[in-house]
């Protein structure tokens, strides 16, 4: 009797890892949509940023801020005000596309197209994934930076 028991019990618990797998094939979009949200409200809780400001300048995604998805709000209250956030996918871009450093005209084509430029108005919030390495430049406002958790503009 003893027996059955300790196999019965050993394989349950090898078991239990594989009944917490989440099997994404069968899930429709709504519901991956949903398990999203959940999981990145679940890192943005344990990661424990609440909110970043950042003024005019620029930034790296994984150096100044870590790398993931954010809410960029402008804060400003001056509804003439113009604001901008630009990414680059990396520095190396960012020097090629503002002709920091001197490239051929094929790279420097391939490079600028990694550039995005969005205006935000006073108010206004932008959500934006942002990947280690990637270049963010704010322009004509403070920005208050949120964790995001819903579907986000892909800047690659």
């Amino acid at each position: 009797m003893k027996r059955i028991l300790v196999i019965t019990l050993a394989l349950i618990l090898l078991c239990s890892p594989a009944l917490a797998e989440i099997d994404l094939d069968d899930m429709t979009v709504e519901k991956l949509s949903d398990l999203h949200i959940r999981v990145m409200e679940a890192i943005k809780e344990k990661s424990g940023i609440k909110s970043i400001d950042m003024p005019p300048g620029t930034y790296e995604a994984g150096v100044d801020f870590p790398s993931g998805s954010y809410s960029f709000k402008n804060t400003s209250t001056n509804e003439f005000s113009f604001a901008s956030i630009t990414t680059y996918t990396s520095r190396r871009a960012m020097q090629i596309y503002t002709r920091q450093i001197e490239v051929d005209d094929l790279d420097y084509i391939k490079n600028a197209a990694t550039l995005q430029v969005f205006s935000v108005e006073p108010g206004e919030t932008l959500n934006l994934k942002l990947e280690q390495g990637m270049i963010v430049i704010a322009t004509g406002a403070n920005f208050e930076l949120t964790p995001f958790a819903g579907l986000i503009i892909n800047t690659k």
